[in-house]
Formats: structure tokens, C-alpha cells, sequence
């Protein structure tokens, strides 16, 4: 007889913030200034940062992984658009356990 082990993301906007905080390398500001939501498997955490710059943060899991991406649409100092820059990273599952990210299901 086989088990079947399933890992559910389990994210709170302070672990989001945490992640975050260790892979973007802009600044990002106190985590009350954040905004945090999360719908089924994916999270994200939104902020502006000292240069107005929108940033928008994203952990989802998909097809057995899970990807961080960092979104910051660059504005000018009269707030208008510029450009879009996109970090990404796929987080292992040690990571994610190790961070205390996932659920154990048997």
C-alpha cells in the first residue's frame, strides 16, 4: 500500500514579508505598510516603495513547484510610467519546509 504525501503552502503575511525580505534587493518598508492577500495556492504582498515605485510580490504554487516573482513598475518623479522590472525564483521544497511554508498532508 502507497501513501500519498501532499505539502500544502501555508503563508502568513509575516512569512511573505520574510521571503521577500531576503530575495528582493530594493528596500521594502515595515511590514504594516504592506498589503497581504491570499487566494488558494497563491499569495502576494503589494508595497511602494521610498521612490514610489509600485511593488507587487508573488508566491505560487504550480504544476509541483513553487515561484517567487517580484514585480516594480518604475515611475518618474512626476509618478508616470517608465518600465517594469520582474525578479524570479523557483523556492525548493526544503526551502519551503525549512521556512516553515508547507502543510504535511498523509
Amino acid at each position: 500500500m502507497t501513501t500519498n504525501t501532499r505539502f500544502l503552502l501555508k503563508v502568513t503575511k509575516s512569512s511573505m514579508y520574510a521571503l521577500v525580505n531576503d530575495y528582493f534587493p530594493s528596500e521594502i518598508p515595515k511590514m504594516k505598510l504592506c498589503y497581504f492577500k491570499g487566494y488558494r495556492r497563491s499569495y502576494w504582498l503589494e508595497w511602494t516603495d521610498s521612490n514610489y515605485n509600485i511593488n507587487k510580490a508573488f508566491l505560487s504554487a504550480c504544476g509541483g513547484g513553487v515561484s517567487l516573482s517580484i514585480d516594480t513598475k518604475i515611475t518618474d518623479n512626476q509618478g508616470d510610467f517608465i518600465e517594469n522590472e520582474r525578479f524570479f525564483k523557483a523556492i525548493s521544497l526544503d526551502e519551503l519546509i525549512e521556512r516553515n511554508l508547507v502543510e504535511i498532508k498523509s
